[in-house]
């Protein structure tokens, strides 16, 4: 998601750089790589006016568990 957004200081301050000065940063808290323990059912709230979360972002994530099953619900 870096560089979807305007507000870059957040995430080069946490993940101490940019994802292409610090790879293993990134790398290491990606959300995807979590996804296999995912279990807990989610309701996922998201639209197009969040301007700091890509409306991408959102169906990423409800993709992913409803790939892996985990009851879920996406609302827009």
């Amino acid at each position: 998601m870096y560089g979807a957004t305007e507000e870059l200081w957040f995430t080069d301050w946490e993940f101490k750089g940019t994802p292409w000065t610090n790879p293993a940063m990134y790398q290491r808290w990606s959300p995807g790589n979590f996804v296999n323990n995912f279990k807990t059912p989610i309701l996922i709230i998201h639209s197009e006016l969040d301007y700091r979360v890509p409306f991408g972002e959102g169906l990423q994530l409800f993709t992913a568990v409803q790939r892996m099953g985990v009851d879920s619900k996406l609302l827009m």
